[in-house]
């Protein structure tokens, strides 16, 4: 059994307006109960990563892992029972979710609070355009949800680069960047990976990565 820290990061104006607008989804009578899971699953992401009630501190969670560098995803333990093919239902819900309160709470121009950053939502504020597949695959001893990124503008998402090499790629902007992110956060959510290469043991509650048609390059992120 170890045990996982993380501090909780202060709210901002826009993750209170999100906050708001799930509860507020939660609570309608005409809310599918579809919506509602999902609004309730986005809650509970939201506060193991913000302080949603004025306690700014650090949570803790138990974790059964026991392997160097395991880690457990903050949605894993109500979906061991279930299917890929349930869990890569939730993930379409999760996003479409996100997308729509994002959307719902972007601020209006001229509406920033005074001494505030800029409010920023990764998935709220990507362009319409964008398209995200997410998809299952099952094979001997396991399976993967597979995650594609499609239709992303260019004047949004990358920029050409040159390497060293001289060969020519397409380097993700800080938006893209952000965006895929939060992608990999609802993808990983319902994981685990208690794996130890040194010792070629392997073991996850699935596999498959996020990814863009596009072939857009980010930093590689290991989860």
């Amino acid at each position: 059994m170890t045990t996982n820290e993380a501090t909780r990061k202060q709210s901002t104006s826009r993750i209170r307006a999100k906050v708001a607008a799930m509860r507020t989804m939660i609570g309608h009578a005409s809310t599918s109960e579809e919506e509602r899971a999902a609004a309730q699953r986005g809650l509970a992401r939201l506060a193991q990563s913000y302080d949603l009630d004025g306690t700014t501190g650090v949570t803790t969670a138990e974790r059964w892992l026991y392997n160097p560098g395991a880690w457990q995803g903050e949605r894993y333990d109500s979906v061991k029972r279930m299917t890929l093919t349930e869990i890569a239902k939730l993930m379409r819900e999760d996003y479409k979710l996100a997308r729509k309160v994002g959307r719902r709470t972007a601020p209006k121009l001229g509406q920033a609070v005074p001494g505030e950053v800029a409010a920023f939502d990764p998935i709220g504020d990507a362009p319409a355009e964008i398209k995200v597949s997410i998809r299952t695959e099952y094979y001997s001893g396991g399976g993967a949800i597979r995650v594609m990124i499609k239709n992303v503008p260019q004047d949004w998402g990358w920029t050409d680069e040159i390497d060293r090499h001289n060969y020519s790629f397409k380097q993700a902007t800080p938006a893209m960047e952000a965006f895929i992110g939060a992608v990999q956060e609802i993808h990983r959510a319902y994981n685990y990976d208690n794996s130890d290469a040194m010792t070629d043991h392997f073991d996850r509650n699935y596999w498959g990565t996020v990814d863009t048609e596009q072939r857009i390059h980010v930093p590689r992120v290991r989860y």
